[in-house]
């Protein structure tokens, strides 16, 4: 998997889109985890740019701009439509991660200029970095170019709670977990995607439906108790 849905060209999605689907991913995505550290990996948590803006209490939701830059690189974007496709596997009815956006919401989210996702910055960014170090350390390839049975092992560790005092690991698990949360709440939060989890929303009715024998009873039996 290389990120790439159609052709040879890598599937992007324009900003006005992930603006909008930032808002509402971010009730899925912002749940509490536990305190790690997010220590730079060569730099991958330096802060972005402190000029960067919100877009303030007051949006123009007609006319939606995103008032920061996007941060990551080429590679990072690869990186995280690899590793999102192995979180959530493409099936017959639901499209793969890479193939909906996923990595542009990731740099999305990590590009933004608040304190939360400055935070997440530094621990996806030093994860993926880690993803690729690693695998050129065991075998000589970068994380897009091993086996998958060698990305999978990668995979493994970096999900499996730490031994306690394992700061190192430490790390890489509070990275996986955070890195699952942000695709998986923002792949969901995708219209296309609802009926994998079963949410149907509000759904228009022709006519309200009579009630069942075992509601009417329900209702005169509270009718009598009432003495009406």
């Amino acid at each position: 998997m290389d990120n790439r849905a159609f052709g040879d060209k890598p599937f992007r999605i324009d900003r006005r889109r992930t603006l909008a689907w930032l808002g509402s991913a971010v009730a899925a995505v912002n749940i509490t985890l536990p305190s790690v550290s997010s220590a730079a990996v060569d730099g991958a948590g330096t802060p972005v740019n402190a000029k960067a803006k919100g877009y303030g209490n007051d949006p123009d939701l007609m006319h939606p701009t995103v008032p920061w830059p996007k941060t990551m690189s080429a590679r990072q974007l690869e990186l995280s439509g690899v590793l999102a496709d192995m979180i959530l596997p493409p099936t017959a009815t639901a499209p793969a991660p890479s193939a909906v956006g996923i990595p542009d919401f990731v740099d999305e989210w990590v590009s933004a200029p608040y304190p939360d996702h400055q935070r997440d910055r530094g621990l996806v960014l030093s994860g993926l970095i880690w993803l690729d170090s690693e695998a050129g350390k065991r075998w000589g390839k970068s994380f897009t170019e091993v086996s998958g049975e060698q990305r999978l092992k990668l995979l493994t560790e970096v999900s499996t709670p730490p031994a306690q005092g394992d700061g190192a690991a430490a790390i890489r698990y509070g990275f996986f977990r955070r890195f699952r949360t942000i695709s998986v709440g923002a792949y969901y939060s995708l219209e296309q995607n609802f009926e994998e989890i079963g949410y149907v929303g509000n759904k228009a009715l022709k006519a309200f439906p009579p009630p069942t024998a075992a509601e009417t009873k329900l209702i005169n039996e509270a009718i009598a108790k009432l003495g009406l």
